[in-house]
């Protein structure tokens, strides 16, 4: 769970990235305002997931489901809310999506280190 979390983080993260840096280059679909309405949209999700999640939970201990339809809100809650977190996370690196420099100067292993800490349980 925490890899796909972190992997989910990282997509947004990237996204956002790839965004401020072709952004600005005539044609390229995906600016600001997609993004921002992206993020709220996504952001909007979650409570319908969470809800979903523990509804499929209920049924499942009545046995009305299978345990793979039961885990399958949790995980989209899972994906969706890492990947809005490392949108957020990039909006901030690059300035509202006004500059990639700052994020595409760091040592790759600061970077990593700055925004995907290992954790060891």
């Amino acid at each position: 769970m925490k890899g796909l979390a972190r992997q989910y983080r990282q997509y947004g993260f990237g996204e956002i990235v790839l965004d401020t840096m072709y952004g600005p280059y005539p044609g390229y679909p995906r600016n600001r305002k997609y993004q921002v309405r992206r993020i709220l949209s996504q952001a909007a999700a979650l409570p319908r997931y969470a809800l979903s999640a523990i509804l499929q939970q209920v049924r499942a201990a009545a046995g009305r489901t299978t345990p793979y339809q039961a885990a399958a809100p949790g995980l989209w809650f899972l994906i969706e809310s890492s990947n809005v977190r490392g949108k957020l996370e990039a909006l901030i690196a690059t300035r509202f999506m006004r500059n990639a420099q700052p994020v595409l100067n760091m040592d790759a292993q600061v970077l990593l280190g700055r925004f995907f800490p290992s954790h060891k349980d």
